[in-house]
């Protein structure tokens, strides 16, 4: 006997079963010479297809949004944005978690060079254009470096 188990298969225990394990394949009728492909099959009709439209891509995974004006599908823009997070404290509705944690890193935490690496600059300047709108929706005035902000209120001309 050669290693391994093999398939067991318990005992008849009917006649019907005997004669079928007799037969052997020959049991099962074969019935396909009864009945044409054609038929099985539906025919040579064509399938139904539903009138969908064509789905048009919306592009490149790229940002959507221009800076201060409506982007070119209708998008806010990143302004609008970032003064609704702000004022709200919370993101517009329906923006993913991802596009959330994109913006509050850019614009709402303060950049590190080493954190940031290669990208200082990049999020230095957009750190910058985000606390500027802030600003000018307060109606205060940044004055100094980029890197130390001093708000100022604007003064009412009499």
């Amino acid at each position: 006997m050669e290693g391994g188990a093999g398939a067991i298969d318990a005992p008849p225990e009917t006649e019907a079963e005997v004669e079928q394990e007799e037969k052997g394949d020959q049991g099962v009728p074969n019935t396909s010479e009864e009945y044409p492909p054609s038929e099985v099959f539906g025919g040579d009709k064509p399938t139904p297809q539903l009138d969908i439209e064509h789905y048009k891509k919306k592009g490149i995974h790229a940002r959507k949004r221009k800076y201060e004006k409506p982007g070119k599908d209708g998008d806010a823009p990143v302004r609008d944005v970032v003064i609704f997070r702000y004022k709200m404290k919370h993101h517009l509705p329906g923006m993913s978690d991802d596009m959330e944690h994109w913006y509050e890193f850019w614009y709402f935490t303060r950049p590190n060079r080493k954190k940031d690496g290669d990208k200082y600059e990049q999020h230095l300047r957009a750190y910058n254009r985000g606390q500027k709108w802030i600003a000018q929706e307060e109606g205060i005035e940044i004055v100094g470096s980029s890197r130390k902000i001093i708000p100022y209120r604007r003064q009412a001309h009499s």
